[in-house]
């Protein structure tokens, strides 16, 4: 079963950014771990007992030219709305939840911390980049709470704010991979090995999931065929005909399918 790697680091209760924690990675337990700032090339592995020593992911930035509103679309007054100082207090106010939240996820408390996560969101100032953390770390409480496609969105909302950003990249592919859309998170897999061509996880998995992308295919394939045969037999049976009729033959050399008629006894 898919899940995140842990990785060690202290929390920031001062607030400060600890640049050389490591950055967690996606594999077989769900365990997630924060670290303090989003470092695109820096992985690490570590025990499940790190789940303790849970950190955020900070954005320093405090650029606030392109804002929009949480879900992503532009709204121009917003900067003249919000002062500066307004600015700073709103981002204060969400660093105050989400250290909460970390203390919380700490505890293992997983739906209280996402709760305050998501107060650090509503605080701070729509699209700002501080947010990409904040959407991170509630990712990480669903997945720990297994609620997939959310931590699905909320990693892809984090990364439209830090389009670099490889632990969320891969926590997006645990989703995702739970979720059964393993083309979707053999893609984040390879995206991340282009910040981070060593990574364990992201290497395994590209090995392991064609195979099963090509198996889910077939599948598919298998079950279309089956309906559409269904559907065939429903018109063909006023004129005394089956899809029994017809037998689709595969070339060998193309791959391509041919369909011979036989009369039935």
């Amino acid at each position: 079963m898919e899940s995140c790697t842990t990785l060690g680091g202290t929390a920031d209760t001062d607030g400060s950014s600890n640049t050389h924690d490591p950055t967690p990675t996606c594999v077989e337990d769900n365990t997630v771990v924060f670290d303090e700032e989003a470092t695109p090339a820096m992985y690490t592995s570590a025990t499940e007992a790190d789940t303790k020593n849970v950190l955020d992911e900070q954005c320093t930035s405090s650029d606030s030219d392109n804002i929009v509103d949480e879900n992503g679309k532009e709204d121009s007054d917003i900067e003249e709305i919000l002062s500066p100082r307004e600015i700073e207090h709103r981002l204060m106010e969400s660093k105050r939840a989400k250290e909460q939240g970390n203390d919380l996820y700490k505890r293992n408390d997983f739906s209280e911390a996402l709760e305050k996560y998501s107060e650090a969101i509503r605080h701070c100032p729509p699209g700002h980049e501080e947010a990409a953390p904040f959407y991170a770390n509630r990712a990480a409480c669903h997945l720990k709470m297994e609620n997939y496609e959310a931590c699905a969105n909320d990693c892809t909302e984090a990364l439209g704010l830090q389009r670099i950003y490889p632990k969320v990249t891969l926590r997006r592919a645990a989703a995702y991979e739970k979720l059964e859309r393993y083309e979707d998170a053999l893609e984040d897999y390879r995206e991340v090995l282009v910040h981070d061509a060593g990574n364990p996880t992201a290497r395994e998995a590209v090995t392991r999931l064609p195979p099963v992308i090509d198996a889910q295919r077939e599948k598919l394939k298998n079950e279309m065929i089956g309906n559409l045969k269904k559907l065939g037999n429903m018109c063909l049976k006023p004129f005394g005909l089956s899809t029994d009729n017809f037998n689709m033959v595969q070339d060998p050399k193309t791959g391509g399918y041919s369909m011979n008629f036989t009369q039935g006894s």
